[in-house]
Parts: C-alpha cells; sequence; structure tokens
C-alpha cells in the first residue's frame, strides 16, 4: 500500500468513526428526551395526588365532608365551573375540585 491509500483509508476510518459517534449521540438524546416526558408526567400526576390528600386533610380538620371549608391563604384551587343564575344573582359551584397547598408550604 502506497502513501496515498493509507491517508484515504485512515480518513475512511475517521469518517465512519464520527459518523457512528453522532448516531449514538442521536440515541442518547432521543432516549433522555423520552425519559423526560415520561418523569414530567408523573411529576404531574403526583402533584395531583398531593393535592387530592391535601384536599381530604382540609376535609378532615374542618370536620365535614361537603360543607363550607377554610382554605389557607395562597392555596391553588384546580375544579371544574358550574355557573347557574338564581333570582338574578349568579351562582358558581366548584366540582371535583382538588386543592393545592400554599407554596411553602
Amino acid at each position: 500500500m502506497n502513501r496515498d491509500k493509507k491517508i484515504l483509508l485512515a480518513f475512511i476510518v475517521f469518517a465512519i468513526i464520527g459518523w457512528l459517534t453522532v448516531a449514538v449521540l442521536a440515541t442518547a438524546l432521543a432516549n433522555s428526551k423520552a425519559s423526560m416526558v415520561s418523569a414530567e408526567e408523573n411529576a404531574v400526576t403526583w402533584k395531583r395526588q398531593a393535592g387530592k390528600a391535601y384536599t381530604e386533610l382540609l376535609k378532615t380538620r374542618s370536620g365535614t365532608d361537603n360543607a363550607a371549608t377554610l382554605i389557607p391563604v395562597g392555596s391553588r384551587i384546580d375544579c371544574t365551573m358550574k355557573t347557574s343564575t338564581v333570582d338574578g344573582q349568579a351562582i358558581a359551584q366548584c366540582e371535583d375540585g382538588v386543592i393545592y397547598p400554599p407554596h411553602e408550604y
């Protein structure tokens, strides 16, 4: 083998190694994105469960199940609002509500 063929072979090997490296990095990036999406979905699920537990805690502390409950300042309420009008007054009801604790709870 002469010198030119050796240099050409070295460049070909270098290019193949480069493309393999790119393929490995692209696969790793795709896997990390998939795991990040999965982690975010799990975080939403756990946050919802924590909110439900906090809602039950507030109900238990108040000693009631369906009556009025004091909600701490800074709490976030996530519910489906149903509005109706009775005697000319708008009435809003929060159904299937979940109360999330204040930020520093």
